[in-house]
């Protein structure tokens, strides 16, 4: 049982995002959304959970005008001040200062809204409004939790996306693991077989042998970028298998969005096709003991379409939990309602981010 409200555990936390919000929403205005790269999606599906309407995209680049992203249009500026109708601005890239400036030179009227350079970095956003909406969820995986490192993890991983003070890092920075294996809960055997989700270009493959005390009968890599797939066939090791697929529910074809945002996932508006297949239809040669996924959102998808493996091998899981707001409960209901056997813990590290800002998010299972 929880020793007290759950809500209680953010009494004191600076609400950030809900703040940010709620200064939109009483203006009462349409906004345009400034800078159509890395963070636009973020933007785009924080001005939709909070009923904002988002007027039309604006960007310097030339290049990208006219085209549209999420049924909005990309404008210039110049065009946008031609308009009748006054609007706000949401600066959607971390280069706030330079679009900041540039608008008041060009004596924009309206109110400009950013957020510290650290929420640039989030692959979600939200405030407490979020939390209490789905206070429910949270308590119900908090109270799954196997360790009081997980407790602690979970709670302020939950701290920092409401109020992006890094001091929530800071204070399980003692707790943060080395890679998928660099913890306890990985145990190796003699007859490892490992499912890599989002391989990457082998990257969590590197990691696993910078051990040289390991041991591995099958390394399943599931790979679909054509460069990083490439780079993955140098590899010269008979224990690799590479499967140049996505993971899914079932075998299909996907369009997949990605460059132009951190929520980069499966979208009818995805300008690339990749493949995908289930874990399950898989061909092995004997149980398989891990599986890793990292692979931007389609995670829930993905365990759902190993069902079977998870239900029969019982492997050790170590399932990345922050591409989407509900991840931190909703992975963690899948797996249990396909496997209620597993004890649950959270994890994190940095250990693959060049900017320390934001941690990976390890839901393992095992």
């Amino acid at each position: 049982m929880l020793e007290k409200n759950f809500m209680d555990y953010f009494s004191d936390v600076e609400d950030l995002i809900g703040n940010f919000i709620n200064n939109i929403k009483k203006r009462n205005r349409r906004v345009v959304l400034f800078g159509t790269g890395y963070c636009l999606s973020l933007f785009i599906d924080l001005m939709k959970d909070n009923a904002i309407e988002v007027a039309a995209l604006c960007d310097n680049n030339y290049d990208k005008h006219g085209k549209s992203y999420d049924g909005l249009e990309v404008k210039s500026w110049e065009s946008l001040e031609k308009g009748t109708e006054a609007f706000d601005v949401v600066i959607s890239t971390s280069h706030f200062h330079e679009i900041e400036r540039q608008l008041r030179e060009r004596n924009f009227a309206g109110e400009i809204y950013h957020l510290p350079k650290e929420a640039y970095y989030k692959n979600t956003l939200y405030g407490k409004d979020f939390i209490e909406k789905h206070k429910k969820e949270f308590e119900n995986t908090f109270e799954l939790l196997a360790d009081d490192i997980s407790k602690k993890v979970f709670i302020n991983i939950i701290k920092h996306n409401i109020s992006i003070d890094n001091r929530y890092y800071k204070e399980i920075q003692d707790l943060e693991i080395h890679g998928y294996f660099g913890t306890e809960l990985y145990c190796n055997c003699d007859n490892d077989i490992i499912i890599d989700g989002g391989a990457f270009d082998g990257d969590t493959y590197r990691e696993f042998l910078s051990d040289p005390t390991r041991k591995l009968k099958e390394y399943i890599a599931y790979e679909p970028d054509e460069d990083n797939y490439g780079k993955m066939e140098q590899i010269q090791d008979r224990r690799l298998r590479i499967i140049k697929k996505g993971l899914g529910e079932k075998k299909a074809m996907l369009r997949f969005s990605s460059g132009m945002g951190v929520s980069s996932n499966f979208s009818e508006e995805g300008s690339q096709v990749v493949e995908v297949d289930a874990i399950d239809n898989l061909h092995l040669s004997g149980k398989v003991t891990f599986i890793k996924m990292d692979i931007e959102g389609a995670e829930k998808s993905a365990l759902l379409g190993a069902e079977r493996v998870i239900k029969c091998d019982t492997p050790t899981l170590a399932i990345s939990a922050y591409h989407k707001k509900e991840d931190m409960y909703d992975l963690v209901t899948a797996i249990k309602d396909m496997n209620s056997s597993y004890k649950i813990y959270f994890r994190h590290t940095f250990y693959y981010q060049k900017v320390a800002i934001q941690p990976d998010v390890i839901i393992y299972a095992k």
